[in-house]
């Protein structure tokens, strides 16, 4: 599904996840598997998988005859957010070395489905991540 390299305090790091399912929906099951790579000891109490689902809509409007002002209202809404603790680390410290970390967690039956549309400057575009 995605690769992950980040630097946080002075230690890189890979992380990679992959879904089980091809298809996900609104109230079914996601499961998969988050990869982690870790060339150094890093400090950490836990490992923590966290999902979002983002709506982002920008409506383009005027207001006035022909020759008025063009305005472009945007909004955003955060649709799901879902933190899955995938390990805890009792002595504040892990690795290095390669890990595994299998996850599983339901999506509400009431999101809306991925979409994306757009006419003229308008659009809206649900996602999640």
């Amino acid at each position: 599904m995605g690769v992950l390299n980040s630097k946080t305090n002075s230690t890189a790091f890979t992380a990679f996840v992959q879904l089980e399912n091809e298809l996900v929906y609104a109230g079914s099951e996601v499961r998969g598997r988050v990869y982690l790579s870790l060339p150094s000891e890093v400090s950490a109490t836990a490992f923590l998988l966290e999902v979002r689902g983002k709506e982002a809509t920008a409506i383009s409007y005027w207001i006035g005859e022909k020759n008025s002002s063009t305005f472009l209202a945007r909004a955003s809404c955060e649709l799901l957010r879902i933190d899955i603790q995938l390990a805890s680390c009792p002595s504040s410290k892990i690795g290095p070395g390669q890990f595994e970390f299998p996850f599983r967690f339901d999506l509400p039956a009431t999101l809306p489905t991925t979409m994306s549309c757009r006419r003229g400057r308008s659009h809206c575009h649900v996602a999640y991540t």
